[in-house]
């Protein structure tokens, strides 16, 4: 499972592939590079950044997909926030990180009551 997020426009997405062990890094990391692919728009030349970061389900026996996801977040912003180099890959205690409101801590949001 991995996810990713747009600085702009704080897209969020996460995609659950099976992927061959083999291959798995090298795979997305080509996703990474054709979605940091520049683009042209109303003139303007785009280049989006993504920051992934991926779990190994195999990797956390037993975790929920909750807990999976939670470690996809975490690995995600640590990549983002230069913490971790990309392709980094989440451990149980990403899977563990303090949330607010169910939400990593940081995360635009965290403020509200959760509904």
């Amino acid at each position: 499972m991995i996810t990713g997020r747009s600085r702009w426009f704080r897209e969020e997405f996460a995609l659950a592939a099976v992927l061959p062990v083999s291959s798995g890094l090298a795979d997305i990391a080509v996703l990474r590079e054709q979605l940091q692919q520049s683009f042209q728009h109303d003139g303007l030349t785009l280049q989006p950044r993504v920051p992934i970061g991926k779990v190994c389900a195999a990797d956390l026996p037993g975790e929920d997909t909750d807990r999976l996801l939670r470690a996809a977040d975490t690995a995600t912003y640590k990549v983002k926030t230069g913490r971790e180099v990309f392709p980094y890959l989440a451990t149980r205690d990403d899977a563990y990180a303090d949330a607010v409101n169910g939400r990593r801590a940081g995360r635009l949001g965290t403020h509200l009551p959760s509904a």
